[in-house]
């Protein structure tokens, strides 16, 4: 497993997204020239998961004022 460092940059990496596009991080660092905060969290079939994602989007501004993009990845396959 590869080990990142404070203030290293990750490697890009491709999945697919929930709108059946692929996603690419390396082009979501062009579009969008902030921090991004990545989250991993388990599926929609997970009660606290779904509160937890909920509760993000309530406050997507408050992440957004401070110049941070959230990210979302799941496991789940549809």
């Amino acid at each position: 497993m590869t080990q990142l460092k404070l203030n290293e940059n990750i490697p890009n990496f491709i999945l697919p997204s929930t709108t059946g596009e692929t996603f690419s991080y390396e082009t979501l660092q062009k579009e969008h020239q902030s921090w991004h905060l990545i989250i991993f969290f388990r599926g929609a079939w997970c009660p606290v998961c779904v509160q937890d994602l909920k509760d993000l989007e309530e406050n997507k501004s408050y992440f957004e004022s401070k110049n941070v993009h959230l990210i979302t990845i799941s496991t789940d396959v549809s």
